[in-house]
């Protein structure tokens, strides 16, 4: 947060994002050996060990899945860097373009980069809904990127059903439905 109030406003911050579009291309061991010039601790240096080294076999359609499912991450490179011709620089913009810059260092680990993506997400959404109100968006740039992040949603819920599903079957599960049908006293609740 200090990054963003510290800004310097001769520095574009679209220049961050650009370089940090070099890691989508990385492999994994150039990763590893930039996370070894930091002296981490030894919780944190175990889990980049366990993230780098896990070699989880990707079929095709986890790779479709994958890149449909970051479609939006790609609109907002081509919105932020091409698209958007704001000279000055909105503290929205510039969260998510720092966040998602630092994010893009964990594209060779995809579960990392997915988990981390929600927060950047959060932020350009933000900044666009905000855009939006204010007319500095076109209307199909902005549907267009809200109907890439339905698509997203869908093919989460898609893709975690098994999941979901096993979550409401189990009967002792704390969901609004179990809670109002089941018959239980006060006895219970302290127990």
């Amino acid at each position: 947060m200090l990054l963003i109030v510290l800004w310097p406003k001769k520095i574009d911050p679209k220049f961050l994002l650009l370089i940090s579009l070099i890691f989508i291309f990385l492999p994994k061991t150039i990763l590893g050996d930039i996370f070894q010039l930091f002296d981490l601790s030894e919780s944190y240096g175990g889990k980049v060990d366990s993230y780098l080294s896990s070699e989880r076999e990707e079929t095709f359609n986890f790779k479709i899945l994958t890149h449909l499912r970051a479609l939006w991450v790609y609109f907002s490179y081509i919105y932020v860097l091409f698209i958007n011709k704001e000279k000055s620089t909105n503290k929205l913009l510039l969260l998510f373009i720092v966040t998602l810059s630092f994010i893009n260092m964990t594209f060779s680990v995809p579960v990392v980069f997915n988990r981390y993506l929600i927060v950047s997400k959060i932020f350009f959404v933000t900044y666009l809904i905000y855009e939006k109100l204010t007319e500095n968006i076109k209307t199909k740039y902005f549907y267009t990127f809200f109907g890439m992040l339905v698509m997203s949603f869908f093919i989460d819920l898609y893709v975690l059903r098994p999941n979901i599903f096993a979550s409401y079957s189990l009967s002792n599960m704390a969901t609004i439905v179990n809670i109002l049908s089941s018959k239980f006293s006060a006895m219970d609740i302290l127990n």
